[in-house]
């Protein structure tokens, strides 16, 4: 018991180090934020998802502290590459946006489905990582 306790906490810090390496790699380096503008739901999706892909995968890379992070770095890169992706090409207050602004009910649609989308890829993500250790 006191084993998986500890796998946990490294398994942890070391996706934690890799969404943090990630996150200011993308925001500072990219300028980019993902579909939401806000660095916390990057870093928090990215986070999650570094652990999930981490913990599941099988070991890859050199281990540091018997953790073979390579699997947690390779998960993050994918998610964080996605939400790039997904990201607006414009700035939130561009020229097409002040034209378009009379329509308003796309938008709140878009962001409702986004919200729920984002809520449910938490869920899971958290689900599974929670099984892995019980």
């Amino acid at each position: 018991m006191k084993m998986r306790w500890i796998m946990f906490w490294k398994h942890f810090l070391c996706a934690l180090a890799t969404a943090l390496g990630l996150s200011a790699v993308f925001i500072a380096g990219f300028r980019k934020k993902g579909p939401w503008d806000n660095f916390l739901l990057f870093f928090a999706v990215v986070f999650l998802a570094s652990w999930a892909g981490g913990v599941w995968f099988s070991p890859l890379g050199p281990p540091i502290g018997n953790v073979y992070w390579l699997a947690f770095l390779i998960v993050g890169l994918i998610f964080a590459l996605l939400l790039a992706a997904v990201a607006s090409p414009f700035p939130s207050n561009t020229t097409i946006q002040l034209v378009e602004a009379g329509e308003k009910t796309p938008e709140k649609k878009k962001a409702m489905v986004l919200g729920i989308y984002f809520w449910l890829m938490i869920f899971a993500l958290v689900v599974l990582i929670v099984t892995r250790y019980f």
